[in-house]
Protein backbone atom coordinates (compact mmCIF):
# COMPACT_ATOMS: atom_id res chain seq x y z
CA UNK A 1 0.00 0.00 0.00
CA UNK A 2 3.29 2.06 0.60
CA UNK A 3 4.19 1.59 -2.92
CA UNK A 4 1.01 2.65 -4.35
CA UNK A 5 0.50 5.59 -1.71
CA UNK A 6 3.57 6.75 -2.94
CA UNK A 7 3.22 6.16 -6.82
CA UNK A 8 0.07 7.95 -6.87
CA UNK A 9 2.12 11.30 -5.49
CA UNK A 10 4.09 11.00 -8.12
CA UNK A 11 1.64 10.75 -10.41
CA UNK A 12 -0.32 14.04 -9.24
CA UNK A 13 3.20 15.81 -8.72
CA UNK A 14 3.70 15.30 -12.46
CA UNK A 15 0.28 16.55 -13.58
CA UNK A 16 0.78 19.69 -11.34
CA UNK A 17 4.28 19.91 -12.43
CA UNK A 18 2.61 20.60 -15.92
CA UNK A 19 0.47 22.72 -14.38
CA UNK A 20 2.42 24.97 -12.99
CA UNK A 21 4.70 25.49 -15.99
CA UNK A 22 1.74 27.63 -17.41
CA UNK A 23 2.92 31.17 -15.14
CA UNK A 24 6.37 30.61 -17.41
CA UNK A 25 4.05 31.25 -20.21
CA UNK A 26 2.61 34.63 -18.91
CA UNK A 27 5.19 36.33 -21.60
CA UNK A 28 3.35 34.91 -24.23
CA UNK A 29 -0.74 34.74 -22.56
CA UNK A 30 -2.57 37.51 -21.62
CA UNK A 31 -4.06 36.58 -18.31
CA UNK A 32 -4.15 38.18 -14.71
CA UNK A 33 -3.64 37.00 -11.67
CA UNK A 34 -5.25 37.91 -8.06
CA UNK A 35 -4.54 36.50 -4.39
CA UNK A 36 -6.53 36.41 -1.78
CA UNK A 37 -6.70 37.00 1.61
CA UNK A 38 -9.53 36.05 4.02
CA UNK A 39 -10.50 35.66 7.62
CA UNK A 40 -13.62 34.18 9.07
CA UNK A 41 -14.60 33.79 12.61
CA UNK A 42 -17.59 31.17 13.24
CA UNK A 43 -19.47 30.34 16.27
CA UNK A 44 -21.30 27.06 16.41
CA UNK A 45 -23.66 25.96 19.20
CA UNK A 46 -22.89 21.99 18.15
CA UNK A 47 -19.44 22.06 15.86
CA UNK A 48 -19.20 18.59 15.81
CA UNK A 49 -22.74 17.78 14.75
CA UNK A 50 -23.85 15.43 17.12
CA UNK A 51 -26.57 13.65 18.55
CA UNK A 52 -24.70 13.47 22.59
CA UNK A 53 -21.94 15.48 24.01
CA UNK A 54 -22.78 18.43 21.75
CA UNK A 55 -19.99 21.10 21.94
CA UNK A 56 -20.29 24.75 21.01
CA UNK A 57 -16.59 26.41 19.69
CA UNK A 58 -15.13 29.95 17.94
CA UNK A 59 -13.41 28.98 14.96
CA UNK A 60 -10.88 31.02 13.39
CA UNK A 61 -10.40 30.59 9.81
CA UNK A 62 -7.22 31.11 7.59
CA UNK A 63 -7.46 31.33 4.35
CA UNK A 64 -4.98 32.19 1.64
CA UNK A 65 -5.55 31.91 -1.98
CA UNK A 66 -4.78 32.11 -5.79
CA UNK A 67 -6.75 32.34 -8.81
CA UNK A 68 -5.02 32.68 -12.16
CA UNK A 69 -6.32 32.91 -15.95
CA UNK A 70 -4.24 32.75 -18.87
CA UNK A 71 -5.41 32.62 -22.96
CA UNK A 72 -2.55 32.63 -25.69
CA UNK A 73 -3.13 31.34 -29.20
CA UNK A 74 -1.63 27.87 -27.61
CA UNK A 75 -2.71 28.01 -23.70
CA UNK A 76 -6.23 28.58 -22.34
CA UNK A 77 -6.66 27.97 -18.82
CA UNK A 78 -7.31 28.49 -15.20
CA UNK A 79 -5.50 28.01 -11.80
CA UNK A 80 -7.44 28.61 -8.05
CA UNK A 81 -5.38 27.15 -5.24
CA UNK A 82 -6.39 28.07 -1.76
CA UNK A 83 -4.77 26.91 2.14
CA UNK A 84 -6.80 26.78 5.18
CA UNK A 85 -5.95 26.64 8.52
CA UNK A 86 -8.67 26.42 11.66
CA UNK A 87 -8.14 27.21 15.04
CA UNK A 88 -10.49 25.61 17.48
CA UNK A 89 -11.32 27.68 20.86
CA UNK A 90 -12.63 24.08 22.27
CA UNK A 91 -10.25 21.66 21.56
CA UNK A 92 -6.94 22.90 19.72
CA UNK A 93 -5.94 18.86 18.92
CA UNK A 94 -8.11 19.89 16.21
CA UNK A 95 -6.49 22.52 14.73
CA UNK A 96 -5.83 21.65 10.87
CA UNK A 97 -4.82 23.01 8.01
CA UNK A 98 -6.17 21.99 4.54
CA UNK A 99 -5.17 22.41 0.71
CA UNK A 100 -7.78 23.00 -2.28
CA UNK A 101 -6.81 23.00 -6.03
CA UNK A 102 -9.04 23.46 -9.16
CA UNK A 103 -6.73 23.74 -12.69
CA UNK A 104 -7.11 23.08 -15.90
CA UNK A 105 -4.68 23.56 -18.82
CA UNK A 106 -5.47 23.56 -22.54
CA UNK A 107 -2.29 23.48 -24.53
CA UNK A 108 -3.43 23.48 -28.25
CA UNK A 109 -0.48 23.82 -30.76
CA UNK A 110 -1.99 23.63 -33.51
CA UNK A 111 -5.16 25.61 -34.69
CA UNK A 112 -6.74 22.60 -36.17
CA UNK A 113 -4.24 20.20 -34.79
CA UNK A 114 -4.82 17.79 -31.39
CA UNK A 115 -5.22 19.46 -28.03
CA UNK A 116 -4.20 18.25 -24.26
CA UNK A 117 -5.95 19.15 -21.83
CA UNK A 118 -4.19 18.66 -18.12
CA UNK A 119 -6.23 19.09 -14.99
CA UNK A 120 -5.93 18.57 -11.37
CA UNK A 121 -7.93 18.69 -8.18
CA UNK A 122 -7.56 18.82 -4.39
CA UNK A 123 -10.82 18.60 -2.45
CA UNK A 124 -11.67 17.82 1.25
CA UNK A 125 -14.93 15.91 1.04
CA UNK A 126 -16.99 14.26 3.61
CA UNK A 127 -15.61 11.21 5.05
CA UNK A 128 -18.96 9.22 4.82
CA UNK A 129 -21.84 10.57 3.75
CA UNK A 130 -23.87 7.88 5.26
CA UNK A 131 -22.54 9.24 8.50
CA UNK A 132 -22.92 13.11 7.86
CA UNK A 133 -23.97 14.22 4.36
CA UNK A 134 -23.40 17.68 5.93
CA UNK A 135 -19.76 17.41 7.06
CA UNK A 136 -17.29 19.88 6.54
CA UNK A 137 -14.05 21.56 7.55
CA UNK A 138 -15.48 23.04 10.06
CA UNK A 139 -17.49 20.18 11.51
CA UNK A 140 -14.58 17.92 10.85
CA UNK A 141 -14.48 14.12 9.33
CA UNK A 142 -13.44 14.94 5.98
CA UNK A 143 -11.01 13.43 3.97
CA UNK A 144 -8.79 14.77 1.29
CA UNK A 145 -8.87 13.34 -2.17
CA UNK A 146 -7.24 14.32 -5.71
CA UNK A 147 -8.15 13.52 -8.88
CA UNK A 148 -5.70 14.34 -11.84
CA UNK A 149 -6.20 13.53 -15.87
CA UNK A 150 -4.66 14.19 -19.29
CA UNK A 151 -6.99 13.86 -21.78
CA UNK A 152 -5.57 13.96 -25.56
CA UNK A 153 -8.41 14.99 -28.43
CA UNK A 154 -9.24 15.65 -31.53
CA UNK A 155 -11.57 16.71 -33.96
CA UNK A 156 -11.53 16.75 -37.72
CA UNK A 157 -14.77 18.12 -40.10
CA UNK A 158 -15.54 19.26 -43.27
CA UNK A 159 -18.72 19.32 -44.87
CA UNK A 160 -19.49 15.83 -45.50
CA UNK A 161 -18.40 14.07 -42.20
CA UNK A 162 -17.42 15.26 -38.49
CA UNK A 163 -14.93 12.91 -36.75
CA UNK A 164 -13.81 13.30 -33.38
CA UNK A 165 -11.69 10.93 -30.80
CA UNK A 166 -10.11 11.69 -27.27
CA UNK A 167 -7.99 9.53 -25.08
CA UNK A 168 -7.91 10.32 -21.48
CA UNK A 169 -5.87 8.85 -18.50
CA UNK A 170 -6.97 9.44 -14.94
CA UNK A 171 -5.90 8.75 -11.34
CA UNK A 172 -8.04 9.58 -8.48
CA UNK A 173 -6.67 9.28 -4.62
CA UNK A 174 -8.16 9.68 -1.21
CA UNK A 175 -6.40 9.68 2.02
CA UNK A 176 -7.53 7.04 3.62
CA UNK A 177 -7.66 4.55 0.40
CA UNK A 178 -11.19 4.52 -0.23
CA UNK A 179 -12.45 5.30 -3.45
CA UNK A 180 -9.23 5.52 -5.07
CA UNK A 181 -8.53 4.05 -8.57
CA UNK A 182 -6.43 5.02 -12.27
CA UNK A 183 -7.11 4.08 -15.70
CA UNK A 184 -7.74 4.91 -19.18
CA UNK A 185 -10.74 5.79 -21.21
CA UNK A 186 -11.46 6.50 -24.70
CA UNK A 187 -13.94 7.73 -26.87
CA UNK A 188 -14.84 8.17 -30.90
CA UNK A 189 -17.73 9.26 -32.40
CA UNK A 190 -18.11 9.28 -36.25
CA UNK A 191 -20.94 10.80 -37.90
CA UNK A 192 -22.59 12.82 -41.42
CA UNK A 193 -22.44 16.68 -41.64
CA UNK A 194 -25.06 18.44 -43.34
CA UNK A 195 -23.05 18.44 -46.50
CA UNK A 196 -23.92 14.96 -46.90
CA UNK A 197 -26.99 14.12 -49.15
CA UNK A 198 -27.07 10.93 -50.12
CA UNK A 199 -26.70 9.06 -46.29
CA UNK A 200 -26.67 9.25 -43.26
CA UNK A 201 -24.67 7.36 -40.19
CA UNK A 202 -23.96 7.78 -36.54
CA UNK A 203 -21.14 5.41 -34.97
CA UNK A 204 -20.02 6.15 -31.59
CA UNK A 205 -17.74 3.79 -29.22
CA UNK A 206 -16.26 4.08 -25.97
CA UNK A 207 -14.00 1.82 -23.78
CA UNK A 208 -12.42 2.06 -20.22
CA UNK A 209 -10.30 0.08 -18.18
CA UNK A 210 -9.63 1.12 -14.42
CA UNK A 211 -8.04 -0.79 -11.67
CA UNK A 212 -7.05 -1.09 -7.81
CA UNK A 213 -4.84 -3.19 -6.36
CA UNK A 214 -6.10 -6.43 -7.93
CA UNK A 215 -9.06 -5.46 -8.75
CA UNK A 216 -10.18 -4.10 -12.22
CA UNK A 217 -13.42 -2.93 -14.54
CA UNK A 218 -13.61 -2.52 -17.75
CA UNK A 219 -16.13 -1.62 -19.97
CA UNK A 220 -16.84 -0.95 -23.84
CA UNK A 221 -19.99 0.10 -25.80
CA UNK A 222 -20.41 0.36 -29.48
CA UNK A 223 -23.48 1.78 -31.33
CA UNK A 224 -23.99 2.27 -35.01
CA UNK A 225 -26.32 3.45 -37.44
CA UNK A 226 -26.55 3.69 -40.93
CA UNK A 227 -29.18 5.39 -43.65
CA UNK A 228 -30.32 6.21 -46.73
CA UNK A 229 -32.01 9.70 -47.30
CA UNK A 230 -34.54 9.23 -49.69
CA UNK A 231 -35.59 13.22 -49.95
CA UNK A 232 -38.78 12.46 -48.06
CA UNK A 233 -39.36 13.11 -44.90
CA UNK A 234 -39.02 9.04 -44.13
CA UNK A 235 -35.78 7.59 -44.58
CA UNK A 236 -34.76 3.78 -43.56
CA UNK A 237 -31.61 3.22 -41.65
CA UNK A 238 -29.89 -0.33 -40.22
CA UNK A 239 -28.89 -0.24 -36.65
CA UNK A 240 -26.30 -2.43 -34.21
CA UNK A 241 -25.79 -2.44 -30.48
CA UNK A 242 -22.88 -3.96 -28.04
CA UNK A 243 -21.56 -3.46 -25.05
CA UNK A 244 -19.94 -5.15 -22.26
CA UNK A 245 -18.98 -4.58 -18.36
CA UNK A 246 -15.86 -7.31 -17.64
CA UNK A 247 -13.27 -7.74 -14.70
CA UNK A 248 -12.77 -8.79 -11.11
CA UNK A 249 -15.35 -6.45 -9.69
CA UNK A 250 -18.12 -7.71 -12.35
CA UNK A 251 -20.56 -10.91 -11.55
CA UNK A 252 -20.13 -11.98 -15.27
CA UNK A 253 -23.99 -11.08 -15.88
CA UNK A 254 -23.49 -7.82 -16.95
CA UNK A 255 -23.68 -8.71 -20.66
CA UNK A 256 -25.89 -7.11 -22.80
CA UNK A 257 -24.82 -9.42 -25.99
CA UNK A 258 -25.15 -7.80 -29.55
CA UNK A 259 -28.20 -6.67 -30.81
CA UNK A 260 -29.06 -5.52 -34.95
CA UNK A 261 -31.91 -4.05 -36.15
CA UNK A 262 -33.60 -2.52 -38.75
CA UNK A 263 -35.78 1.43 -38.65
CA UNK A 264 -37.12 4.29 -39.75
CA UNK A 265 -36.33 8.26 -38.55
CA UNK A 266 -39.02 10.54 -39.53
CA UNK A 267 -37.55 13.73 -39.84
CA UNK A 268 -40.20 17.09 -41.11
CA UNK A 269 -38.19 19.59 -40.86
CA UNK A 270 -34.28 20.00 -40.60
CA UNK A 271 -33.93 20.80 -36.97
CA UNK A 272 -36.18 17.63 -35.65
CA UNK A 273 -35.79 14.11 -36.19
CA UNK A 274 -37.56 10.77 -34.65
CA UNK A 275 -35.45 7.18 -34.78
CA UNK A 276 -37.55 3.85 -34.24
CA UNK A 277 -36.43 0.47 -34.70
CA UNK A 278 -37.05 -2.78 -33.95
CA UNK A 279 -33.95 -5.14 -33.28
CA UNK A 280 -32.93 -8.45 -32.86
CA UNK A 281 -30.64 -10.16 -30.18
CA UNK A 282 -28.16 -12.24 -31.08
CA UNK A 283 -28.12 -14.41 -28.21
CA UNK A 284 -31.59 -14.89 -26.58
CA UNK A 285 -29.83 -15.74 -22.68
CA UNK A 286 -28.86 -12.28 -22.57
CA UNK A 287 -31.27 -10.40 -24.07
CA UNK A 288 -35.18 -10.23 -25.67
CA UNK A 289 -35.63 -8.37 -28.90
CA UNK A 290 -36.42 -4.91 -28.52
CA UNK A 291 -37.42 -1.38 -29.57
CA UNK A 292 -35.01 1.68 -29.60
CA UNK A 293 -36.51 4.89 -30.38
CA UNK A 294 -34.56 8.80 -30.31
CA UNK A 295 -35.61 11.73 -30.15
CA UNK A 296 -33.91 14.87 -31.48
CA UNK A 297 -35.09 18.71 -31.54
CA UNK A 298 -34.69 21.94 -31.81
CA UNK A 299 -37.78 23.86 -31.90
CA UNK A 300 -35.94 27.29 -31.32
CA UNK A 301 -32.64 28.67 -30.95
CA UNK A 302 -32.50 28.67 -27.00
CA UNK A 303 -34.83 25.23 -26.86
CA UNK A 304 -33.63 21.99 -27.33
CA UNK A 305 -35.00 18.34 -26.79
CA UNK A 306 -33.06 14.88 -26.64
CA UNK A 307 -34.38 11.50 -25.32
CA UNK A 308 -33.26 8.42 -25.84
CA UNK A 309 -35.18 4.45 -25.36
CA UNK A 310 -32.34 1.88 -25.25
CA UNK A 311 -32.59 -1.72 -24.25
CA UNK A 312 -29.61 -2.81 -21.63
CA UNK A 313 -28.89 -5.75 -19.83
CA UNK A 314 -30.85 -4.21 -16.74
CA UNK A 315 -33.65 -3.36 -18.43
CA UNK A 316 -35.22 -0.37 -20.18
CA UNK A 317 -32.91 2.51 -20.22
CA UNK A 318 -33.37 6.11 -21.06
CA UNK A 319 -31.83 9.50 -21.14
CA UNK A 320 -33.35 12.52 -21.26
CA UNK A 321 -31.67 15.92 -22.32
CA UNK A 322 -33.89 19.50 -21.78
CA UNK A 323 -32.66 23.05 -21.96
CA UNK A 324 -35.02 26.14 -22.84
CA UNK A 325 -33.70 29.62 -22.06
CA UNK A 326 -35.49 33.40 -22.60
CA UNK A 327 -34.23 36.66 -21.31
CA UNK A 328 -35.17 35.90 -17.55
CA UNK A 329 -35.58 31.80 -17.19
CA UNK A 330 -33.56 29.14 -18.11
CA UNK A 331 -34.84 25.39 -17.61
CA UNK A 332 -32.21 22.31 -17.85
CA UNK A 333 -33.95 19.01 -17.04
CA UNK A 334 -31.77 16.07 -17.19
CA UNK A 335 -32.11 12.06 -16.54
CA UNK A 336 -29.22 9.84 -17.37
CA UNK A 337 -27.95 6.46 -16.15
CA UNK A 338 -24.63 5.17 -15.98
CA UNK A 339 -22.29 2.19 -14.47
CA UNK A 340 -19.14 3.02 -12.35
CA UNK A 341 -17.19 1.29 -9.97
CA UNK A 342 -14.66 2.42 -7.25
CA UNK A 343 -16.66 5.27 -5.76
CA UNK A 344 -17.53 6.32 -2.24
CA UNK A 345 -20.89 5.41 -1.07
CA UNK A 346 -20.86 2.02 -0.42
CA UNK A 347 -21.19 1.60 3.44
CA UNK A 348 -20.73 -0.88 6.32
CA UNK A 349 -22.46 -0.41 10.08
CA UNK A 350 -19.44 -0.22 13.06
CA UNK A 351 -20.04 0.32 16.63
CA UNK A 352 -18.32 3.19 17.19
CA UNK A 353 -19.83 4.11 21.06
CA UNK A 354 -22.02 3.16 23.93
CA UNK A 355 -24.40 5.29 25.09
CA UNK A 356 -25.09 4.72 28.94
CA UNK A 357 -28.97 5.51 30.02
CA UNK A 358 -30.61 4.91 33.81
CA UNK A 359 -32.30 2.34 34.08
CA UNK A 360 -35.93 2.23 35.35
CA UNK A 361 -36.76 5.45 33.65
CA UNK A 362 -37.64 5.88 30.13
CA UNK A 363 -35.16 6.20 27.59
CA UNK A 364 -34.25 9.50 26.16
CA UNK A 365 -31.23 10.64 25.41
CA UNK A 366 -31.22 14.11 27.42
CA UNK A 367 -31.05 11.57 30.27
CA UNK A 368 -28.12 9.63 28.71
CA UNK A 369 -24.16 9.94 28.60
CA UNK A 370 -21.30 7.93 27.01
CA UNK A 371 -19.75 8.64 30.39
CA UNK A 372 -20.61 7.69 33.18
CA UNK A 373 -17.22 8.43 35.39
CA UNK A 374 -17.27 6.78 38.98
CA UNK A 375 -20.85 5.84 38.57
CA UNK A 376 -21.94 1.93 39.26
CA UNK A 377 -22.49 0.77 35.73
CA UNK A 378 -25.26 -1.82 37.07
CA UNK A 379 -27.38 1.13 37.64
CA UNK A 380 -27.41 1.82 33.78
CA UNK A 381 -28.20 0.31 30.58
CA UNK A 382 -25.45 0.10 27.93
CA UNK A 383 -26.49 0.92 24.42
CA UNK A 384 -24.50 0.65 21.46
CA UNK A 385 -24.16 3.69 19.24
CA UNK A 386 -23.80 2.22 15.39
CA UNK A 387 -21.58 4.38 13.27
CA UNK A 388 -21.40 4.16 9.24
CA UNK A 389 -18.21 3.97 7.32
CA UNK A 390 -17.05 3.67 3.93
CA UNK A 391 -15.32 0.63 2.48
CA UNK A 392 -14.25 -0.17 -1.52
CA UNK A 393 -16.85 -0.42 -4.00
CA UNK A 394 -15.11 -2.91 -5.31
CA UNK A 395 -17.94 -3.69 -8.19
CA UNK A 396 -20.07 -2.39 -10.58
CA UNK A 397 -22.78 -0.26 -9.72
CA UNK A 398 -25.94 1.28 -11.92
CA UNK A 399 -26.25 4.89 -10.95
CA UNK A 400 -29.49 6.88 -12.07
CA UNK A 401 -29.49 10.68 -12.02
CA UNK A 402 -32.93 13.00 -12.36
CA UNK A 403 -31.96 16.84 -11.92
CA UNK A 404 -34.05 19.83 -12.55
CA UNK A 405 -32.29 23.28 -12.32
CA UNK A 406 -34.24 26.69 -13.12
CA UNK A 407 -32.97 29.85 -12.65
CA UNK A 408 -35.45 32.82 -12.71
CA UNK A 409 -33.37 36.54 -13.08
CA UNK A 410 -35.65 39.66 -11.15
CA UNK A 411 -35.40 43.33 -11.54
CA UNK A 412 -32.92 43.44 -8.70
CA UNK A 413 -31.79 39.68 -8.64
CA UNK A 414 -32.24 35.97 -9.31
CA UNK A 415 -34.46 33.02 -7.94
CA UNK A 416 -32.93 29.67 -8.02
CA UNK A 417 -34.51 26.11 -7.84
CA UNK A 418 -33.11 23.17 -8.21
CA UNK A 419 -34.26 19.84 -7.68
CA UNK A 420 -32.16 16.45 -7.81
CA UNK A 421 -32.80 12.59 -7.12
CA UNK A 422 -29.96 9.89 -7.12
CA UNK A 423 -30.52 6.04 -6.79
CA UNK A 424 -27.36 3.65 -6.13
CA UNK A 425 -28.11 -0.20 -7.30
CA UNK A 426 -26.05 -2.43 -6.42
CA UNK A 427 -25.77 -5.09 -9.01
CA UNK A 428 -24.69 -7.95 -6.75
CA UNK A 429 -26.97 -7.68 -4.36
CA UNK A 430 -29.78 -5.32 -5.80
CA UNK A 431 -29.89 -3.17 -2.49
CA UNK A 432 -30.80 0.56 -3.69
CA UNK A 433 -29.70 3.79 -1.91
CA UNK A 434 -31.74 6.93 -2.58
CA UNK A 435 -30.45 10.61 -1.90
CA UNK A 436 -32.34 13.47 -3.05
CA UNK A 437 -31.95 17.33 -2.71
CA UNK A 438 -34.20 20.84 -3.01
CA UNK A 439 -32.81 23.49 -3.19
CA UNK A 440 -34.28 27.09 -3.09
CA UNK A 441 -32.67 30.47 -3.18
CA UNK A 442 -33.19 34.16 -3.92
CA UNK A 443 -30.29 36.77 -4.49
CA UNK A 444 -31.16 40.14 -4.02
CA UNK A 445 -29.15 42.97 -4.76
CA UNK A 446 -29.57 46.21 -2.37
CA UNK A 447 -27.28 48.32 -4.23
CA UNK A 448 -24.45 48.53 -5.99
CA UNK A 449 -22.25 47.39 -3.13
CA UNK A 450 -24.71 45.04 -1.08
CA UNK A 451 -26.59 42.06 -1.64
CA UNK A 452 -28.19 39.16 0.91
CA UNK A 453 -29.07 35.34 -0.10
CA UNK A 454 -31.26 33.42 1.34
CA UNK A 455 -31.34 29.68 1.11
CA UNK A 456 -33.50 26.38 2.10
CA UNK A 457 -32.34 23.29 1.35
CA UNK A 458 -33.95 19.96 2.03
CA UNK A 459 -31.80 16.56 1.77
CA UNK A 460 -32.80 13.11 1.95
CA UNK A 461 -30.49 9.93 2.32
CA UNK A 462 -31.96 6.37 2.39
CA UNK A 463 -29.81 3.32 2.29
CA UNK A 464 -29.06 0.20 4.03
CA UNK A 465 -26.08 -0.97 5.73
CA UNK A 466 -25.83 -5.05 6.07
CA UNK A 467 -22.53 -6.46 8.24
CA UNK A 468 -22.39 -8.96 10.70
CA UNK A 469 -25.55 -9.92 10.41
CA UNK A 470 -26.49 -6.04 11.39
CA UNK A 471 -28.78 -4.87 8.74
CA UNK A 472 -30.03 -1.37 9.11
CA UNK A 473 -32.67 0.72 7.20
CA UNK A 474 -31.66 4.43 7.30
CA UNK A 475 -33.42 7.02 6.56
CA UNK A 476 -31.96 10.70 7.16
CA UNK A 477 -33.57 14.32 6.32
CA UNK A 478 -31.87 17.16 6.43
CA UNK A 479 -33.57 21.03 6.71
CA UNK A 480 -31.03 23.85 5.84
CA UNK A 481 -32.00 27.56 6.02
CA UNK A 482 -29.36 30.41 5.76
CA UNK A 483 -29.50 33.86 5.16
CA UNK A 484 -25.91 35.88 4.39
CA UNK A 485 -25.26 39.53 3.70
CA UNK A 486 -22.43 40.80 1.34
CA UNK A 487 -20.86 44.16 1.59
CA UNK A 488 -18.02 45.50 -1.03
CA UNK A 489 -15.92 47.76 1.09
CA UNK A 490 -14.05 48.88 -1.86
CA UNK A 491 -12.53 47.65 -5.08
CA UNK A 492 -10.44 44.77 -3.29
CA UNK A 493 -12.17 44.73 -0.38
CA UNK A 494 -15.20 42.66 1.24
CA UNK A 495 -17.35 41.68 4.34
CA UNK A 496 -19.64 38.73 4.72
CA UNK A 497 -21.63 37.89 7.73
CA UNK A 498 -24.15 34.46 7.43
CA UNK A 499 -26.24 32.87 9.92
CA UNK A 500 -27.03 29.36 9.26
CA UNK A 501 -29.81 26.55 10.67
CA UNK A 502 -29.01 22.65 9.84
CA UNK A 503 -31.72 19.98 11.35
CA UNK A 504 -31.25 16.29 10.95
CA UNK A 505 -34.68 14.20 11.56
CA UNK A 506 -33.77 9.94 11.20
CA UNK A 507 -35.62 7.15 11.83
CA UNK A 508 -33.05 6.20 13.93
CA UNK A 509 -33.43 9.01 16.82
CA UNK A 510 -29.62 8.74 17.95
CA UNK A 511 -29.15 9.82 14.83
CA UNK A 512 -30.75 13.08 14.83
CA UNK A 513 -29.35 16.76 15.83
CA UNK A 514 -29.54 20.54 15.33
CA UNK A 515 -26.81 22.95 14.76
CA UNK A 516 -26.68 26.98 14.20
CA UNK A 517 -23.79 28.09 13.22
CA UNK A 518 -22.78 32.20 12.72
CA UNK A 519 -19.89 33.43 10.09
CA UNK A 520 -18.23 36.69 9.75
CA UNK A 521 -15.91 37.08 7.03
CA UNK A 522 -12.73 40.20 5.60
CA UNK A 523 -11.75 38.98 2.00
CA UNK A 524 -9.21 40.77 0.59
CA UNK A 525 -8.17 40.58 -2.86
CA UNK A 526 -4.69 42.01 -4.45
Amino acid sequence: MAIMDMAMAEKGKFVLALIATVPLQQALAQGEVTYNVRVEEVYSDNVGLSTIDKEDSFVTKAEVGINQSFDSAMLTGNLKADYTHLLYSHDSDANDGYESLDANVDITPWKKGPSLLLEGRIANVPRSTGADYYSDLISGDTVRTTDYSATLSQTLANSAYILTGEVEYNDQGAEDDIGISNGYRGNVSFRNNSGEHHIFWDVRGSYSDREFEQNTARSYQVQAQLGWITGWDINPFIRYFDESFTGSVSNNQLNQGESWGAGIRWQPVDLMYLDVSYNFAKEDELSDDYVAATLNWQPTKRTSVYADYNQRFFGDSYNVQITHENKRLTNTISYEEELRAFERDSFETIIVDNLFCPIGEPIDINNCSSDIGSQDPADFVELPIFGVVPVEDNQFSLYRSLEWKSQYKTVRGSIGFDISSNEREDLNTGDIQEYGTVNLSYNHELNERANVDFTWRFTRNEFTTDNNDIEIERRDYYRQYSVAYNQRLGRTLSFRTDIRYLQRDSNIGLREYEETRATISINKNF
